[in-house]
């Protein structure tokens, strides 16, 4: 008993330590939006908490595929329902924690919001899903990131085939009816998936097996791309281009998810055109910065996890050559499914009286997100810590640049004795596109410093990141100077 009672402990303290950094992340989030009625403070905080809760239930099972200690902790001399007890252990005091705090904060506004999806139960439900859902799909995907993204898919898609349903069952003019179906439909639905999942987790956790090499979620065989490995064949920009691809199996998959949504969303009927207008842009930018975010996570880390960045630098080609095939691939890639997929469904057409989303708008944010996202991915050693890392990063390198903006069009207005007006830099997008050039690139330099190197000190990062910040406030300083003559 004392044997085990000294070998239960460290397991216990293992599982925290792991999940430690994730709930801070999480909690911080969620105490930034409670206290505040703005809306984006508010809308950070619950998405503070629905990450949080599912990255947690991913990470649980996920850290250990993506550490290579699977093999480590089935080895030892502990009964395997023990094991999962202690991960399932340490994942409910989290999560019950962080829903214990949540609850109080937002419970009231959300049920004050004038839309019937947004009530607290919703949140229960993601901390559910969170606690069974996403330990199963980490399981059986044997990745984080693809549990993460399809525990967030899953409650969506419910919703959606609950509404066409309720529509085929009772026609458009029954509103309520509908309505009423697809609520019974998408919890019944829900509970039944979060019970299958609680015990799936368990049947898998018990026949998991450590294979060779590694194998995540991928597409069919027919649909996947296998690049030659004939370097003879003078084929290596092709081979490498391949290579990229196969990286990015998941995001294809949430590609098609958006392609599905966008093409059932006219179906449902209780949504007007102006709301329909609304809902598809919505559902359009987060999908764009989502697919932005997978693309640049997965270029560099996925490779440092997969183990394969070693054996790449030794190949017959140039890193920089190398580097420069990763980056066309990723931005293709994010030009070509947040731009261009959006613009073939119809996108840009619809709802004509409502203020549209400018492609070109779309396009700089899509490039500035892969971009950033793949610079945070050279620093990181999986593909999960670089997605979830990704989004505090942005957060607070944007909050910084807004403020220190507005400084220097302070300082700036008030050394020369102008209105503000005369220098605020907003009013010309010409220079601002040439200030965010060279930002990108700079993050793409020191990715590529970074993606061959394995030094990844904090001297290194600090001293980048200074760089970056001194180009960006030398680069702003001549827009506003020259916006103010």
């Amino acid at each position: 008993m004392t044997a085990h009672a000294n070998t239960l402990t460290p397991l216990l303290r293992k599982e925290v330590r792991a999940l430690a950094p994730t709930f801070a992340a999480a909690l911080a989030a969620v105490l930034i939006g409670g206290p505040s009625d703005d809306y984006a403070l508010v809308t950070i905080g619950l998405l503070g908490f629905v990450f949080g809760v599912v990255s947690l239930g991913a990470q649980t099972f996920g850290q250990e595929f993506h550490h290579r200690t699977l093999g480590l902790l089935l080895a030892q001399p502990i009964p395997r329902l023990r094991i999962y007890l202690i991960k399932f252990a340490a994942l409910s005091i989290t999560i019950v924690a962080l829903t214990i705090i949540t609850l109080p904060l937002y419970g009231e506004k959300l049920a004050r919001a004038a839309y019937r999806d947004t009530q607290p139960a919703m949140l229960l439900m993601m901390a559910t899903c969170g606690l069974f859902l996403a330990p199963c799909l980490a399981i059986l995907c044997r990745s984080t990131l693809a549990a993460f993204v399809f525990t967030i898919a899953i409650p969506g898609l419910l919703a959606v085939s609950g509404d066409l349903l309720g529509t085929w069952m009772y026609g458009l003019p029954n509103a309520a009816a509908i309505d009423a179906f697809k609520a019974d439909v998408f919890w019944r639905a829900m509970s039944a998936t979060c019970g299958l999942a609680a015990i799936a987790s368990w049947w898998l956790f018990g026949r998991l097996e450590v294979i060779e090499g590694h194998r995540e979620i991928a597409l069919p065989d027919w649909l996947t791309f296998r690049p030659r490995t004939d370097v003879r064949s003078r084929r290596f920009i092709r081979s490498l281009v391949l290579k990229e691809l196969r990286l990015q199996q998941i995001t294809f998959v949430v590609a098609l998810l958006y392609a599905a949504t966008m093409v059932v969303l006219p179906w449902l009927n209780n949504l007007t055109i102006e709301n329909l207008g609304d809902a598809r842009r919505g559902v359009t930018i987060l999908q764009a910065g989502l697919v932005a975010l997978l693309i640049g996570s997965l270029s560099s880390a996925q490779e440092r996890h997969l183990g394969m960045l070693e054996w790449q630098a030794v190949q017959p080609v140039s890193a920089w050559k190398q580097w420069t095939v990763k980056v066309a691939v990723a931005l293709s890639l994010a030009i070509l499914m947040g731009v261009a997929l959006p613009a073939l469904l119809g996108f840009w057409d619809i709802s004509p009286r409502s203020r549209q989303v400018p492609a070109s708008w779309m396009a700089m944010f899509v490039i500035a997100l892969t971009t950033a996202s793949l610079y945070i991915s050279t620093l990181c050693r999986n593909s999960m810590s670089a997605f979830v890392l990704s989004i505090p990063v942005m957060s607070v390198a944007l909050a910084l640049a807004t403020t220190l903006q507005s400084l220097l069009v302070s300082l700036i207005a008030h050394a020369y004795n102008l209105p503000r007006y005369r220098v605020r830099p907003v009013d010309v997008s010409g220079p601002h596109l040439w200030v965010v050039l060279v930002l990108t690139a700079g993050l793409l330099w020191f990715g590529f410093v970074n993606h061959r190197t394995a030094d990844r000190s904090v001297r290194r990062v600090a001293l980048q990141t200074l760089a970056l910040a001194g180009s960006f406030v030398a680069g702003l300083t001549m827009v506003i100077l020259r916006v103010g003559r």
